[in-house]
This record gives C-alpha cells, sequence and structure tokens, in this order.
C-alpha cells in the first residue's frame, strides 16, 4: 500500500494515494447504509463499519506522521542552528541594549529635571508680570502702553526660558517608555482582580481521581459517561 504523498511543489501540496482514496470510499459508502441499531446483528454491523473506518484512518495518521517527520526534524535543526549562529549577537545586543537604557534613564531623569527648573521659572515670571500689571494699574499715570510694555517684558523672559526639555537621542534611535510588571502575590491578584487571571483546572490530574473513585469534588459535577468505539484490528501497510 502507497503513503500518504508529499508533493513539493509550487504550492506545497499534500494528496492521497489512490488506494486510499478507492478504501475510504469503500468504507463510507458502507457506514452510509447504516441508520440505526434494532438488533444485535446490526450492532455487529455498526462495530464493523467502525473499524473499517478506523483502520482507514490510522493508516492516514500513521502515513501523515511518516511524512511529516523529516520536515520537523529539519526545522528542529534550522532552528537550533538559528540559535546557535545568533547566541552571541544576541547576548551583545542585550549588553549594548542595557548600556543604552542605563543611559538614556540617566539623561531622561536629567532632562525632567531641567524641564521643572524652566517650568518654574515661567510660573515666577508670570507671578511677577501678574504682580507688575495689578500695581502699574494702581498708579495714576497708569496707561495702555506701560502695561503693554509689562507683557512685552514677561514675554521676552518666557522666551529666554527655551523651549521643552526633552532627553537627547541618537539618529535612528528609538526611545520609547514603557510599563511592566511583576506578580508579588497571585491569590491576592486573583481575589481582587479574577478578570486579569486564567484559572484552568488540570483535567488529567481530576481524571486520576475520578476514575480512582472519587465521587464529590468542590466545584465540579461528576458523572458517567459512555464512549463506544472499536479496535481497529489488522492495520493497512503503508
Amino acid at each position: 500500500m502507497s503513503e500518504l504523498a508529499l508533493i513539493v511543489g509550487p504550492d506545497r501540496s499534500v494528496s492521497l494515494a489512490g488506494e486510499f482514496i478507492e478504501l475510504r470510499e469503500r468504507a463510507l459508502e458502507e457506514s452510509a447504509l447504516i441508520g440505526k441499531i434494532e438488533d444485535p446483528d446490526d450492532n455487529a454491523e455498526v462495530t464493523r463499519a467502525m473499524r473499517s473506518l478506523k483502520v482507514w484512518r490510522d493508516a492516514v495518521e500513521s502515513a501523515r506522521k511518516k511524512t511529516k517527520e523529516p520536515f520537523l526534524d529539519m526545522g528542529r535543526k534550522i532552528d537550533a542552528r538559528a540559535k546557535e549562529f545568533c547566541a552571541d549577537v544576541d547576548e551583545e545586543l542585550l549588553r549594548l541594549s542595557n548600556i543604552a537604557i542605563e543611559y538614556q534613564t540617566e539623561q531622561r531623569r536629567e532632562a525632567a529635571r531641567r524641564e521643572a527648573a524652566r517650568r518654574d521659572e515661567l510660573d515666577r515670571i508670570e507671578r511677577e508680570k501678574r504682580a507688575a500689571i495689578i500695581e502699574a494699574a494702581r498708579q495714576p499715570d497708569a496707561t495702555p502702553e506701560r502695561l503693554a510694555a509689562i507683557e512685552e517684558r514677561a514675554e521676552q523672559e518666557a522666551e529666554a526660558a527655551g523651549p521643552p526639555v526633552e532627553a537627547p537621542k541618537a539618529k535612528g534611535q528609538v526611545v520609547k517608555p514603557d510599563w511592566d510588571f511583576e506578580v508579588t502575590d497571585i491569590w491576592k491578584l486573583l481575589r481582587e482582580h479574577p478578570t486579569l487571571c486564567n484559572v484552568e483546572p488540570r483535567r488529567a490530574d481530576i481524571l486520576l481521581q475520578v476514575r480512582a473513585g472519587r465521587r464529590e469534588l468542590a466545584g465540579c459535577r461528576i458523572f458517567e459517561t459512555m464512549k463506544v468505539t472499536t479496535r481497529a484490528g489488522r492495520a493497512i501497510d503503508v
């Protein structure tokens, strides 16, 4: 019997050998004739039909694994070698990135300090301007020109304070502040913000206890189910 054929073409198409297609159609035609089980003979017929389908399904699954494995193995080798090739470069990129982060952090801290001082200076200029305008307005010889001169002098002082201070960066360098977090108490986080946590039952562990006889488990409903399957019997050679 032929294997599942992998045709490596421009579109990387995959096709089944003709023998597999014929077996599948035959098994499906036989199973399609069964609509209901009314007696033991019908039950035996269903079992035979299921066996035929399962034999075919297992054969294709086996062929799929055989055909796919060389490609998976090659993919793993490519990933491993690429990681090996990039190891020194990634390490050096991380080292340089950490150096840049340390420098930019200090630059941002200094820029924030200078910007705060600039804003304090602007606030002082604004306060003194208002006080000067109020004082000038109280004088008998107050004129619009005198008040305008106070405004102009304040604008000149504000301009001398300079533009907003920003941390310098190199050409092509992207500096973007970001946020991160670490969980210090997962149970507190779960209690206070359950929508921010994923809670998933360990299904395999729960089934082990249930199948061992446990019938009560907090937060669970334990119930009996029924599965009907069939042994494949002789497999198709691939």
